[in-house]
């Protein structure tokens, strides 16, 4: 099967040899310096152009837990307040984002313009990262434009919306592109590590304080760091290798930093030295307790059926105290359903927050978590004596992971990776939804567009409730979206090229004697390949275990930059190969 495929490799890379030629080398004519500049901020400002005419889709009032909830935590720190007074969604969520919102108010940055400035500066980091591999400033000035206009940066469920993905794809890029570029250059003079360090410890503490699931990039990070010290202090002596091994500390310490900043903030305010509340030990405790009693009429996607609850309701007083809370057509139509007045495993944490609120358990952060604490504490013991039927002591608020979860997970998974390459969702603006909360209040309209300083999609099409756009918006959305076409074309193409650089010449790049940095490229196409696939499992498994509805280009706009750095690194190996002679 082996020899199969790099014997298949082999006359795949014969077919096209000018055109991996051409992404090696550039082709034959060069780019002078002042012409790739210029070619670079003329592209550059032809995307801000065009995504300057995006409008956004905001909703003040409604999407409580998400875009809301970001809003007015950065209206409250733009306020000089931090995150305002505590409730049961102060310390809900990591709020790096809230952070980023309130900062570009305050220098009176547009916020889409913004984000857009943002994901300039991260695909010219990522060039900037892989440059050593490029040999030409022509493929230089491809690889920026590859990463700056990546349909998934300017898609409508992942930029329109004021929610932290807005950022992700950028602080994903300067992650990822910090490490990259320290990596590359672990023989070069330490000097020209710093700057990546930097760029990794910025990106790393930004990208962990933005979501509370950002942990899934730090076996990167870590493994990064370890290939590179095994590279610098094998064999033969590296000049400045101790410098540069101090060097792989700063993103670390960059992260430590960070939380830390984040924690004593929280502390100062509100009493408590933690990064969110949502993931507290009280909290996850008293939920894997909840989740751990047996319901006589189990249901997917149910963790705490109507059963368990009437059965807790009379045996625990703490959770008592919430059923006259809990058990509403409010909390049902929001957070699960009212005709089975259930609630939905990625519901059902959120409104046991908001009636803990509502009867009084959250004035202060003392007291919430004395609660969940309390909470935990009565129903693991009724648990452990027998008087509920119950699984083993659990904590946390992910589904269990069963067997049963394994094969769906897997397909899905493989559907999420399709869905990265073809950059499915990825439209550059709503043609469905618009901002009917904004159309019918003008005082709270002119208060968003004012401390965002953009304008919303608040206007219907007449007779309908569909959002109004101009014939320039319209000319603008059309042409992103045929970006959006030409990517899901190429990045496929350069995705199994990149596969095959790997696959086929594995053996090569680990041969005895063979130079060391096609190994150390092969690593980093390893690391990249399995962070992408991990992303996609994570995204599947709560889709097939836990919610029953993802907006997968908002959850899946990590793996976009990652997928795009694979293919370009492996088009690059793949193309000095062909000019070289090589065969797998």
């Amino acid at each position: 099967m082996k020899k199969r495929l790099r014997q298949a490799a082999g006359r795949f890379a014969h077919i096209v040899p000018g055109f991996l030629r051409g992404a090696a080398a550039g082709g034959s004519r060069e780019l002078s310096a002042r012409g790739m500049l210029l070619a670079a901020l003329g592209l550059t400002a032809a995307k801000l152009l065009l995504t300057s005419f995006q409008l956004l889709l905001v909703t003040p009032g409604g999407a409580v837990i998400d875009d809301s909830l970001m809003y007015n935590l950065a209206k409250s720190i733009a306020n000089g307040q931090w995150l305002g007074e505590y409730g049961w969604l102060t310390l809900s969520k990591h709020s790096f984002f809230s952070v980023w919102l309130a900062m570009l108010h305050t220098l009176r940055i547009p916020y889409l313009l913004g984000g857009q400035l943002l994901q300039a500066a991260a695909a010219l980091a990522g060039a900037w990262a892989i440059a050593p591999l490029l040999k030409s400033r022509r493929a230089k000035l491809l690889a920026y434009l590859l990463l700056l206009w990546n349909p998934a940066a300017s898609a409508a469920e992942v930029q329109l919306r004021v929610y932290r993905d807005n950022i992700t794809p950028a602080l994903t890029l300067l992650l990822f592109g910090g490490i990259i570029g320290c990596a590359l250059r672990w023989r070069r003079p330490a000097r020209e590590s710093a700057g990546f360090a930097l760029l990794a410890g910025a990106g790393l503490a930004a990208f962990y304080l933005n979501r509370e699931d950002a942990a899934w990039a730090l076996p990167f990070a870590a493994v990064g760091a370890a290939v590179t010290l095994w590279f610098l202090w094998r064999g033969e002596k590296t000049p400045g290798r101790v410098q540069k091994s101090l060097l792989w500390a700063v993103p670390f310490a960059c992260l430590g930093a960070g939380v830390l900043v984040f924690c004593a903030l929280n502390s100062a305010y509100y009493g408590r030295f933690i990064l969110s509340d949502f993931t507290s030990r009280e909290f996850n405790d008293a939920y894997g307790a909840l989740t751990r009693v047996a319901s006589a009429h189990p249901q997917e996607k149910i963790p705490v059926p109507r059963d368990v609850r009437e059965r807790l309701y009379e045996l625990s007083p703490s959770f008592a105290a919430l059923e006259p809370y809990l058990e509403t057509e409010m909390k049902y139509n929001g957070y699960g359903s009212i005709p089975d007045r259930e609630f939905g495993s990625g519901g059902f944490y959120w409104a046991l927050r908001q009636a803990a609120d509502e009867a009084g358990f959250y004035a202060d952060a003392e007291t919430s978590k004395r609660y969940f604490e309390t909470l935990a504490a009565e129903v693991n013991a009724l648990c452990d004596t027998g008087a509920v039927q119950a699984g083993p002591p659990r904590s946390g608020t992910m589904p269990r992971i069963e067997a049963r979860y394994i094969a769906p997970t897997l397909w899905e998974a493989l559907q999420n990776l399709g869905r990265v390459l073809t950059f499915a969702e990825a439209r550059p603006a709503h043609w469905t939804a618009m901002s009917e909360e904004l159309s019918m209040n003008a005082e709270l309209r002119a208060e968003v567009e004012a401390f965002l300083k953009n304008e919303t999609n608040w206007q219907a099409q007449a007779g309908t409730v569909l959002p109004y756009y101009n014939p320039a918006q319209r000319l603008a959305y059309h042409l992103l979206d045929a970006v959006r076409w030409l990517y899901a074309f190429l990045l496929p193409v350069g995705f199994v090229l990149a596969l095959v650089w790997q696959a086929a010449f594995a053996r090569r790049v680990f041969a005895k004697n063979a130079p060391a940095l096609p190994r150390m490229v092969w690593l980093i196409q390893l690391g990249l390949l399995l962070s992408i696939l991990l992303r996609c499992c994570m995204i599947a498994f709560l889709f097939v275990a836990s919610f029953n509805n993802v907006p997968h280009v908002m959850y899946l706009a990590a793996a976009h930059p990652l997928a795009l750095l694979y293919a370009v690194l492996g088009i690059s190996m793949l193309g000095a190969a062909c000019r070289e002679g090589e065969r797998p």
